[in-house]
């Protein structure tokens, strides 16, 4: 019958036919709800990339009375098929709300859900979220060359193409997830999954997203036929242009049975 969050302190005394004895040392303690098992995160979305996928979630609403210790992350090749084992090695920390899948293969659509941990357990699954990597690398103009570039926006040249730049030494706010190549091949633009534009060689800046909110994250980019504006696009199909580049229409408005991952 005591109340939670109220300390309480006790002390204990024997007692014989002679009386009682003195007061034992005094102890301490502070009721509090039974713990249980996090809320379920939400709004777990999944970006493909090349050989990757990127996952963004919301925490849960309630801890269950106990804080949240960290969070695993579960995929599988086929809806409702995610395995009992996490993908991650170890639980991510307490505070993520983001995690890249690596070593994915290209054109395989993956299945994720995430669950939050605390001292009681893991939560229920979070809604599932499906995203099929691509291969984004660009191109120089003879074929004979081509630049790869990873999450942190490092960029590797091989054949006839040659280095400009590279985003490598950042610290960036969102993962590099496309490349476009200029015209002429001296040049490119890297952009993260937020739509900053990061432009190098003969590539000219002609905006981005990076300042705004987005409903959901930017999986593709392509460069106008002249090189002077570009499309960013959103797993929901949000088109963003910029430059010369004019806007013809998108499917963000609309309700997509799976996401967006490329604009051609």
């Amino acid at each position: 019958g005591l109340t939670n969050a109220t300390t309480y302190y006790f002390t204990v005394e024997a007692i014989n036919a002679n009386g009682s004895s003195g007061a034992s040392n005094e102890a301490s303690a502070t009721p509090s709800a039974t713990s249980t098992t996090p809320g379920v995160p939400t709004g777990l979305s999944a970006t493909g990339t090349n050989t990757q996928v990127l996952l963004t979630w919301t925490p849960p609403a309630s801890n269950g009375g106990s804080a949240i210790t960290g969070y695993n992350v579960y995929v599988g090749t086929t809806t409702g098929g995610e395995s009992t084992t996490p993908v991650n090695t170890s639980p991510l920390g307490a505070t993520a709300a983001t995690y890249t899948a690596t070593g994915l293969t290209n054109a395989t659509t993956y299945y994720f859900t995430v669950e939050a941990i605390n001292v009681v357990g893991s939560s229920g699954a979070s809604n599932e979220a499906s995203a099929t990597p691509a291969n984004t690398t660009p191109a120089t103009l003879d074929g004979k060359g081509y630049w790869l570039v990873g999450s942190d926006g490092g960029v590797f040249s091989f054949g006839d193409a040659n280095y400009y730049g590279s985003t490598g030494a950042m610290t960036l706010n969102k993962p590099i997830v496309a490349a476009m190549a200029t015209p002429d091949g001296k040049g490119y633009w890297l952009v993260g999954s937020d739509g900053g534009v990061f432009s190098f060689g003969d590539a000219n800046y002609y905006g981005s997203t990076g300042a705004m909110t987005l409903n959901k994250p930017i999986v593709a980019a392509m460069a106008t036929p002249d090189g002077k504006g570009y499309w960013l696009v959103a797993s929901d199909g949000g088109v963003f242009s910029f430059g010369d580049a004019s806007y013809y229409g998108s499917t963000g408005a609309m309700t997509l049975n799976k996401p967006i991952v490329g604009v051609a």
